[in-house]
């Protein structure tokens, strides 16, 4: 299955743009105008990664990310914003738990398309680390189960 992506942004045009060369890709692609509306995709729909815009109505930045998170902490967030600048850079990847940080307007597809693909890497790398430390959560569950059991028997 191909992973699934949700574009937010304000800007129909952005939209348009980022749903048809990410769809190019082969990825599945969502789109969202506001906050509101991504929330409520986000609460009925899995997705593995969301690029939005810092601007987009109903988002505030700073809590945007982090109630994403809340929702499913494995979304990666690639923020896009007109507005770059390395505050809001710095403050998007380190405070808020964003993957990467884009500029508008997206003039070379070619790094949508690289950081996109590293987000997802990253994703796919935790979704596998979470599979690994659960199975082995069940398997020393069974460990302990099988010991309390064994210590149970007489060694005559």
């Amino acid at each position: 299955m191909k992973e699934k992506i949700l574009v937010i942004d304000h800007e129909k045009d952005n939209r348009t743009i980022l749903e048809a060369v990410l769809k190019k890709e082969g990825y599945q692609v969502r789109t969202a105008l506001d906050g509101k509306k991504a929330m409520d995709l986000i609460k009925s729909e899995p997705f593995d990664l969301v690029i939005m815009d810092i601007r987009a109505p109903g988002i505030n930045r700073p809590e945007a990310i982090s109630q994403i998170k809340e929702l499913d902490d494995s979304i990666k967030v690639i923020v896009l914003t007109g507005y770059a600048t390395i505050e809001n850079a710095v403050k998007s990847l380190r405070d808020n738990g964003a993957s990467d940080f884009l500029t508008k307007p997206l003039e070379n597809t070619n790094e949508l398309i690289n950081t996109v693909r590293r987000a997802l890497q990253k994703h796919a790398v935790n979704q596998e680390k979470r599979s690994l430390f659960k199975r082995l959560k069940e398997i020393t569950e069974e460990l302990h189960s099988i010991l309390k059991r064994l210590s149970g028997y007489d060694s005559k």
